[in-house]
């Protein structure tokens, strides 16, 4: 066991130490990371990471940056380019598939984009060997050209009907360079796992300064298929998406201080195109104060997010309001706000507590032990709260019970479990 960590440039895999005295291990996996925050999200045995230039996946060996699905975009495809959408272009793969069924007369098939690059177009056509289907793979410039302007693959012999009765029998896999829609992607510097019903089986990102309040999601299942149409516009693009929560079965999608608004979303799926799509509904646009730390806002039992007024959260009651003004610190708001650089504010939740780091600072709100204030405009109830310091966390790191944070200077600390370890209490050795 051990974790991934990310630092300046370098994402290593470390080992802690095995006993007492000895040295924790640690292995370079990638020296191109981008130096800022990095994200990251587990699925199939896989940690995927965005970092705002990279997109990558460690699989427990290497770390590489991700190769898309190839999607087959259409089906039952006739020489004039019909047929049947079948899947969505990927934003993270140039390449693409399309199934035709041939025909004895024709030989030039018009494909779905023009203006190609330069990869080589692939060819199979299946044929009958004894009772089996075979698929003999054609060469580009000897059994067949292409016309990348126009998108159209010419055969030197027309590929016949198909071998089985109703089904293709000619794929071509082509490819055109989509570099901007995986920027889209790549430049992403938030993420959260989210899904139908509450479930975290997509990876929701946002984030990009280039697309400042865009919301792509990937598919059900598969962080490495970015549909071209899985993508949400929330708001004018002069106010970014700063933060992600989540309310129950809505996501939430905190806006900047210029809009000042949350958009609680229902995911879903729609038809377009002929495509079943996973798509998000906006259901609500509530208006508040604006969020001001990518890295602070969490979920809760409700979401939970930093603003210019202190911590502030989303209740069910909200939704059928017009204003979001509910507060979750007011015991801790007043020396929080007096923090410099609270935009690199960072968060986590730690058993039934919602930790909030700055400045060797650390704000802590105690689910367990609501309150009633009533001086908080709007709320019912505020949480119990800590403050404690020299706790130099940039980046935090639950893991079941041990809670850890990494510091500016490269550290890994992990938070002591011993009540009777005298030690539990020295700060590092320094209390």
């Amino acid at each position: 066991d051990g974790y991934l960590i990310h630092g300046e440039r370098n994402l290593y895999f470390a080992k802690p130490a095995a006993a007492e005295g000895e040295e924790p291990q640690q292995e370079l996996l990638y020296n191109l990371m981008n130096e800022r925050p990095s994200q990251f999200f587990r699925w199939d045995g896989k940690v995927f990471i965005i970092d705002g230039a990279n997109y990558l996946v460690y699989d427990g060996q290497t770390c590489a940056p991700v190769v898309g699905k190839i999607p087959r975009v259409m089906i039952g495809g006739t020489p004039a380019g019909g047929g049947t959408q079948f899947e969505q272009f990927n934003l993270l793969q140039d390449k693409w598939e399309q199934s035709f069924r041939g025909t004895s007369t024709d030989k030039v098939y018009q494909l779905a984009q023009t203006g190609l690059d330069s990869t080589p177009v692939v060819v199979k056509k299946a044929r009958l060997s004894g009772n089996e289907v075979v698929w003999d793979t054609l060469v580009e410039n000897t059994d067949f050209t292409v016309n990348r302007t126009a998108g159209k693959v010419t055969f030197n012999t027309a590929p016949g009907e198909p071998v089985l009765d109703q089904e293709d029998n000619i794929i071509i896999t082509a490819s055109k360079n989509g570099q901007e829609g995986r920027n889209r992607i790549l430049h992403c510097r938030v993420g959260m796992a989210f899904g139908m019903n509450g479930e975290e089986n997509q990876w929701f990102l946002t984030g990009n300064p280039g697309y400042p309040n865009e919301l792509y999601w990937c598919e059900a299942g598969d962080p490495t298929f970015f549909g071209d149409l899985q993508f949400a516009v929330l708001g004018q693009d002069d106010s970014a998406i700063v933060s992600l929560s989540s309310l129950n079965t809505y996501i939430v999608a905190h806006k900047d201080r210029a809009s000042g608004r949350s958009y609680v979303c229902a995911p879903s799926y729609q038809e377009i195109n002929e495509l079943l799509v996973p798509q998000v509904t906006v259901a609500k646009v509530l208006t508040g104060c604006g969020c001001i730390a990518p890295y602070a806002s969490q979920s809760m039992g409700e979401p939970l997010f930093l603003t210019d007024t202190g911590i502030q959260t989303i209740t069910n009651k909200e939704l059928t309001s017009e204003e979001m003004t509910t507060s979750r610190g007011e015991r801790v708001n007043r020396r929080l706000l007096t923090e410099p650089g609270l935009e690199n504010a960072v968060s986590c939740v730690f058993g039934y507590y919602y930790l909030l780091a700055v400045n060797g600072n650390v704000y802590v709100l105690d689910r367990l032990n609501p309150m009633e204030e009533s001086t908080a405009l709007n709320s019912n109830y505020q949480y119990n709260a800590f403050f404690w310091n020299h706790i130099p966390a940039v980046c935090f790191l639950v893991d079941g019970d041990r809670l850890l944070f990494g510091t500016d200077e490269g550290e890994v600390m992990e938070f002591y479990t011993d009540e009777g370890n005298s030690m539990s209490y020295s700060d590092n050795g320094e209390g």
